[in-house]
């Protein structure tokens, strides 16, 4: 009979994995893109390929019921920029995935301040594939397509989206080849804890049985 020490790691382990859901695993969203022009801070720059990469959690998705269709927001932890020939650059900004049931759209927009409106600054251009029948928040995803870069101008009711370095914009156009990610991770940490605490048991299982 095994000592009580290990049964109650093996206790412990099964107990975080029935109460850590999928539902609760970070999510990688990656928007791949073109821009004409754009600028941030003092540099300006024109004619680069640029990433842009937002970290959030599932377990903080945002589902606003409307009768034309839900839209679905996840909030990002952390957001970067990474720009072809400027450099890699944090966004200060709250910013947030969504995806738009009426429309079939999704993309990445900062996160309003009171009654801002024109929030949305990487569009892709609606497709079945991002309406909620298919699309799913949980499931890796790459696609191609039509995206719009958008509502870059900061006017009265539009607040900019700030990075450590300033204020960046980009030149608003359509980039027709524009790829977005959507890579989640599934496997929770307490997993990883009960397939360690498994695998010790095995192991002191079978060092009991030669030892006998």
């Amino acid at each position: 009979m095994l000592k009580k020490p290990w049964a109650s790691l093996v206790v412990v382990a099964a107990f975080l994995v029935c109460t850590n859901p999928a539902s609760a695993a970070p999510l990688t969203v990656k928007i791949s893109g073109f821009a004409n022009s754009g600028s941030i801070g003092d540099i300006e720059f024109g004619g680069v390929n640029y990433v842009l990469t937002g970290v959030g959690n599932l377990a903080n998705l945002e589902v606003v019921e409307r009768s034309i269709g839900d839209i679905t927001r996840l909030p990002f932890d952390s957001v970067s920029i990474d720009i072809q020939g400027v450099g890699i650059f944090t966004i200060t900004s709250p910013m947030r995935f969504f995806q738009n049931d009426n429309t079939n759209r999704v993309g990445v927009g900062r996160v309003p301040v009171e009654d801002e409106t024109g929030t949305d600054r990487f569009s892709f251009f609606p497709n079945d594939i991002f309406s909620s029948e298919v699309f799913s928040f949980d499931e890796r995803l790459t696609y191609t397509g039509s995206m719009a870069l958008l509502q870059w101008n900061v006017t009265s009711t539009r607040q900019p989206v700030l990075t450590e370095a300033g204020i960046l914009t980009f030149g608003n156009r359509t980039d027709p080849s524009a790829t977005l990610e959507i890579i989640p991770i599934p496997i929770p940490a307490a997993w990883v804890m009960l397939a360690s605490a498994l695998g010790l048991l095995g192991w002191l299982g079978r060092r009991r049985a030669g030892s006998a």
